[in-house]
């Protein structure tokens, strides 16, 4: 919301934590005057169910949240996160932090990072986190390819690479749409809790 000893690592925490199906994109759908800060989402999250994963929000500063996504077995990923409102819907936009990964710096290289946004509701100790809908993206992308610029890395992998204003522009027109997102994911506030 997307290898592997460290470098899968990441890409599982990033993949799991922003929810199956999400959609990566080059470009980030929110800058800095289009961030907002809500003190209601710090603290530690917990999936509703049986799962043991958590999200922990902190003050980063600027208008930018730090994130620590916890697996039930322990791994972890930290996530660069702004929140923004687009039309009548506020976003999470999630950039992984640059991981510790082994390899040469010519390898290192070869590591982009991707963003990846969800419609995200939170209300009364409860969050409801639903990233763009891959499947949807790529049927309306396969009848109109213009929607929005973007690139098939293989045949179930679609890489966003419009602009934020692209980005921004076209959430809004879909932002009501519910099959553009995922069913979204629940979480449940934490009494405390830090960041790994």
């Amino acid at each position: 919301m997307c290898a592997m000893k460290r470098t899968g690592a990441l890409w599982a925490a990033l993949a799991a934590a922003l929810m199956a199906g999400c959609v990566p994109s080059l470009h980030p759908i929110c800058g800095d005057d289009d961030a907002l800060f809500d003190a209601g989402l710090l603290g530690v999250w917990k999936a509703d169910g049986a799962g043991k994963e958590t999200l922990t929000f902190l003050d980063a500063g600027n208008r930018h949240y730090r994130v620590a996504y916890v697996e039930g077995n322990g791994e972890h990923g930290l996530f660069d996160v702004r929140l923004t409102r687009i039309g009548g819907a506020l976003f999470l936009d999630a950039y992984p932090e640059r991981a510790d990964v082994a390899g040469n710096g010519y390898y290192r290289l070869h590591l982009v990072s991707a963003h990846t946004f969800m419609k995200v509701a939170a209300t009364n100790g409860t969050m409801a986190l639903a990233p763009v809908a891959a499947k949807w993206l790529g049927e309306l992308l396969a009848d109109d390819p213009q929607a929005l610029r973007h690139e098939a890395l293989d045949k179930d992998t679609i890489l966003m690479t419009a602009s934020t204003a692209e980005l921004r522009k076209f959430l809004a027109e879909y932002q009501a749409t519910a099959e553009a997102f995922e069913q979204p994911t629940r979480w449940r506030r934490e009494a405390g809790g830090r960041a790994p």
